[in-house]
């Protein structure tokens, strides 16, 4: 098969053309990973006893694929696993449940090699990432977070989401009762 010059340039003009549409389409169709900054060795809002919440803003064309927090831990703190919640936002609140896993385990986990005292407790600071399944956004939102399963609301121990350096969101939430009240 013989191709001219004419039918090559047509041949990379349809090549270049498919090309920028797949590249406009990536760009159209951004993903974000909800990540609250750099982590403060101050202290944080404790996860072992309630629920913490903390509001972000997904653009037009976001998807959330996966959470990236630090954590400030007491030894043995950790129960193994972590529930997390997108929900929607009510007025600064957090409200209806949008995607969630109560009690995931294949997480990342990765002591950051930081110590720190808050009171009289020895906190290891440590970085978890895991990933969701893309979920669109656009507006407010809320990350709900909690070390072990939602059933485990009244079980105290010192697992704190590390505060972030820079405020990451508008406002954060604390609840005992999964937002009931």
């Amino acid at each position: 098969m013989n191709i001219n010059n004419n039918q090559l340039f047509n041949l990379s003009r349809l090549i270049l053309l498919v090309a920028t549409f797949a590249f406009c389409q990536a760009l159209s169709a951004s993903s974000l990973v909800y990540d609250g900054g750099e982590p403060s060795l101050d202290g944080g809002n404790n996860m072992g006893f309630a629920w913490q919440a903390q509001d972000f803003v997904g653009g037009p064309h976001a998807f959330i694929t996966g959470v990236h927090f630090n954590s400030l831990e007491e030894q043995d703190a950790y129960r193994n696993s972590i529930s997390w919640q997108i929900r929607t936002d009510a007025g600064s609140i957090p409200e209806g449940v949008v995607a969630e896993g109560d009690g995931l385990t294949n997480l990342t986990k990765v002591a950051t090699g930081r110590i720190t005292t808050i009171g009289n407790i020895d906190y290891t600071e440590y970085s978890y990432d895991f990933d969701i399944n893309p979920l669109k956004i656009y507006g407010l939102y809320w990350l709900v977070l909690h070390n072990g399963t939602f059933d485990n609301l009244d079980d105290p121990n010192n697992f704190l989401w590390s505060w972030s350096t820079v405020a990451s969101g508008l406002s954060g939430f604390e609840s005992y009762d999964m937002g009931q009240t």
